[in-house]
């Protein structure tokens, strides 16, 4: 889906072969087409929308036919690309975006020449995540906040993932009214000097002022949330970042930030783990119980009242 609106492409993934056929037709039978050739083309560009460049890092071309006469009302020619896609796959984002396209040219002597484009979506998820190391690091505000963050990983699924883990307030030197935790993507390109941020993901951990030396556990589900792999260095071009904020508001609506780095990755696996909260368990030794005598609690007797009106 973009801007809202929905887009059906054909999905294509590592070790696919682009394989099918043009059909050309002729309006009018009558008429015929000479040209120079036919080209089909496989091509990927990055689109860097704040610099309004476009740049190719692909291109693979197929003549099937290199000059005559188009005569016949319908022409099929049949193509195939072999395993072209290895190394980038699709990716939309704010500000950027890395796409392949299909085309087809038909070199005539004079304009308009014949044209066609389609958009095709490419995914190479990879077999499972790499070890994840946990998260622990201290938060520090101007020696008015001291707290700890802890995450049980770094290292996130894009589809079905939970985010788990705790903050516990060290030290608060200001009235707090609450505490958020942001998932932040970060779109960076010109040698990560520019870059565009954007909140994908918005939970409220606490409401209210907290206690010192209180722990608030985290619990973020990712299913549903609109989520990229991490990449870095895309064609010597733009790398995607994703972070853990903590956002501590005080009692006049400041806001104190501080961020830690996660990376996210596509995997063939879509199982979602779930995001249901247990009840503690408390286990009890029921080997040596002592007996305890049950109070005997009276009765309440029936009365009669009659009410009476002044």
């Amino acid at each position: 889906m973009r801007n809202n609106i929905k887009t059906s492409l054909l999905v294509y993934s590592r070790g696919d072969d682009l394989k099918g056929k043009v059909l050309i037709t002729l309006r009018d039978p009558s008429k015929q087409i000479q040209h120079q050739g036919i080209v089909i083309s496989l091509v990927g560009l990055i689109k860097i929308s704040p610099l309004n460049k476009t740049y190719q890092f692909y291109e693979e071309n197929i003549e099937p036919s290199r000059g005559g006469i188009i005569f016949q009302e319908k022409t099929l020619i049949p193509f195939i690309f072999e395993q072209p896609f290895k190394n980038y796959e699709t990716f939309i984002g704010d500000s950027i975006k890395l796409q392949y396209f299909l085309r087809i040219q038909i070199n005539t002597k004079y304009p308009p020449r014949p044209y066609f484009e389609k958009e095709i979506y490419v995914s190479l998820p990879i077999e499972k995540i790499p070890l994840s190391p946990s998260i622990n690091c201290e938060v520090r505000v101007d020696r008015i906040i001291q707290c700890s963050l802890h995450l049980r990983k770094s290292n996130y699924k894009t589809v079905g993932d939970l985010i788990l883990g705790d903050i516990i307030l060290r030290n608060i030197k200001i009235v707090l009214s609450g505490i958020e935790i942001h998932l932040v993507r970060k779109e960076c390109w010109n040698g990560n000097t520019e870059k565009s941020v954007s909140i994908v993901k918005r939970f409220e951990v606490m409401d209210g002022a907290p206690i010192k030396g209180e722990k608030i556990p985290i619990r973020i589900p990712l299913r549903g949330v609109p989520l990229t792999p991490s990449y870095n260095n895309i064609g010597g071009l733009f790398s995607t970042e994703y972070f853990i904020s903590v956002v501590i508001i005080d009692s006049d609506g400041r806001r104190f930030f501080s961020e830690t780095l996660i990376k996210l990755y596509k995997t063939d696996d879509d199982t979602v783990i779930k995001a249901g909260m247990q009840p503690p368990t408390m286990n009890f030794n029921l080997d040596h119980l002592t007996q305890v005598v049950q109070p005997i609690i009276p009765k309440f007797e029936e009365v009669n009242c009659n009410l009476i009106s002044q």
